[in-house]
């Protein structure tokens, strides 16, 4: 059984939708918890 190949437009939409989706969690912890720091390295 092999692996399937995705298109690279397909891994772009995968890698930005994740990405978006961190931001987000971010975004939700900063609002939710005063005084917290949130470090994205």
């Amino acid at each position: 059984m092999s692996n399937p190949r995705y298109p690279e437009e397909f891994k772009i939409q995968a890698v930005n939708q994740v990405n978006r989706s961190y931001s987000t969690a971010i975004a939700t912890v900063s609002r939710l918890v005063p005084g917290i720091t949130v470090d994205v390295r």
